[in-house]
């Protein structure tokens, strides 16, 4: 999601908060506690995916690539 179709979501969900009846008022604050949350853990999650995976020691995968290097 973009920062300005989040920024549109997220003024949309508190129009509706302020402005609606009180069944859309407890949706829209519902689907607004879950994009905060959803907002929160993308980082940590993003963290977890990225490390590298336990394989060979970097110094060795180094030595291995350029032992297969054209001279």
């Amino acid at each position: 999601m973009t920062d300005k179709s989040l920024s549109a979501r997220i003024a949309a969900l508190e129009s509706d908060i302020v402005h609606s009846d009180p069944r859309t008022r407890a949706e829209a604050a519902a689907e607004l506690g879950r994009l905060v949350q959803r907002l929160r853990t993308p980082a940590r999650v993003t963290v977890a995916r990225t490390k590298r995976p336990a394989r060979m020691p970097v110094d060795e995968e180094l030595e291995a690539l350029f032992d297969n290097l054209p001279v």
